[in-house]
């Protein structure tokens, strides 16, 4: 009896060192966690380290450790913690995070970069993707960046010449005999062939040189006379401070109509981003523009264009890759010349949109934007102030049939409500665009 009441009492013993042993490995978690989140990283490696040969193979205790070290300047040692997670569970979508970061810290880039990859891909929480994503973007931040694309389109235009389809217009100016306007509105088979290039080089640490151009040109099959095209281009900076991004451009533009040179301009662009959290960015713009017309009797469009705008984007917390985004906008266009007040105007404008993928490789989006414009003086030939209300709107499909190829059918409405007949029209396009990218 003796001898069985002394087995009771070390069985006893052991169970009672056991559960304290488990309390305190507990505890020390829970200690190492609270002092991370305080913001000790120091504190919570100096903590778990010394536990390593007797708890390394654990995943709570190694990820934490991974954290730490991270967090306190050691990507060695969480690098070969955070390893040892993956071990375990290939699938941990914060350790892949975490072990890229530390990769990077090592300039391990590519591996970085596969991993931060699986997890944008991945069906992880939207708070982990939205990390991956960001980390992704710090990667691309610190390496020559070169992108662009070609794209083809083929598309038709009820209403190629933007032109309102009531011909006979009474004129106020000339006691309001009726006119026959030499533009009606004409429908028409299009293509257009565009192109675009961006290119960011780290000058530093934190800056970056950016250039980037673009062309474009549309033929018309029937209207040739309203044939366009354009090529722009831009040079500036970019500077990046933790969670802000600054920049300032000098860019120009040519505009071309019926294959003569409508309008040249050159301005400034500075913008200011802002990633208020993983997945959303808000950014504030201001742009000058000086306007010069070439063809005689347009001189009196020459002049100078101010803006003010907003904008907000941000990823949606969903199963399939969604994100939305919303902007406004302001300004004032003056002219140089005397006289030239009813072309003067101010005006402002909302933009909205978001895409959404449907199935893998087919991505659904759409975008819509208003400009109101009120014009300071009288129209010469109807005799009052010109208001305008400029409606866009857009609907489509982004298919990827092969990697870097896009097939993009869209459908388009486009809506200049005027007080002034000659400049009220609408327009209907549909589009289908081959895309190739690079990058």
């Amino acid at each position: 009896m003796a001898i069985g009441q002394q087995w009771k009492t070390i069985f006893l013993a052991a169970l009672l060192a056991t559960a304290s042993n488990v309390q305190a490995k507990g505890d020390a978690l829970k200690q190492a966690r609270g002092l991370l989140d305080g913001g000790n990283a120091q504190g919570a490696y100096e903590l778990l380290l010394p536990l390593q040969s007797a708890r390394a193979g654990e995943v709570a205790y190694d990820y934490l450790l991974g954290l730490a070290a991270l967090d306190a300047g050691q990507p060695g040692i969480a690098s070969f913690a955070l390893e040892r997670v993956l071990i375990v569970d290939p699938d941990h979508a914060g350790a892949k995070v975490a072990t890229a970061r530390a990769y990077i810290a090592m300039r391990k880039l590519d591996q970085a970069r596969e991993l931060l990859t699986q997890v944008a891909q991945s069906k992880a929480p939207q708070a982990t993707r939205s990390e991956a994503q960001r980390q992704l973007a710090r990667l691309s931040w610190a390496r020559n960046d070169i992108r662009g694309h070609v794209a083809l389109t083929l598309g038709y235009d009820s209403n190629a010449t933007s032109a309102t389809d009531e011909r006979n217009q009474a004129i106020p100016a000339q006691g309001g005999a009726i006119r026959l306007l030499s533009i009606g509105e004409e429908d028409d088979v299009f293509s257009s062939l565009s192109g675009r290039i961006l290119l960011r080089r780290p000058l530093g640490d934190d800056l970056h040189l950016l250039a980037r151009g673009s062309a474009f040109h549309r033929l018309n099959s029937t209207e040739d006379d309203f044939d366009t095209g354009s090529l722009n281009a831009a040079v500036g900076l970019q500077y990046r401070d933790d969670d802000n991004i600054y920049s300032g451009e000098i860019e120009g533009d040519h505009y071309r109509f019926d294959y003569e040179t409508l309008r040249n301009s050159l301005g400034v662009l500075g913008r200011w981003q802002h990633v208020v959290a993983p997945g959303v960015t808000a950014g504030l713009y201001l742009r000058y523009t000086n306007l010069d017309y070439s063809p005689a009797g347009q001189q009196l469009r020459d002049g100078d264009r101010v803006t003010l705008g907003a904008t907000y984007v941000t990823s949606l917390d969903s199963e399939r890759p969604a994100s939305i985004y919303a902007g406004a906008y302001g300004g004032k266009e003056s002219k140089d010349a005397s006289g030239a007040a009813y072309l003067e105007h101010s005006f402002w404008g909302l933009r909205a949109g978001g895409n959404l993928e449907l199935i893998p490789h087919l991505t659904a989006y759409a975008s819509g934007s208003l400009e109101e414009r009120d014009y300071d003086g009288a129209d010469p030939s109807f005799l009052k102030k010109r208001d305008d209300s400029f409606l866009k709107l857009a609907l489509g499909l982004d298919y990827r049939p092969w990697k870097k190829w896009h097939v993009i059918p869209e459908f388009r409405y486009i809506r200049n409500n005027s007080n002034i007949p000659v400049t009220d029209f609408d327009r209907y396009i549909y589009t289908v665009t081959l895309r190739r990218n690079f990058d």
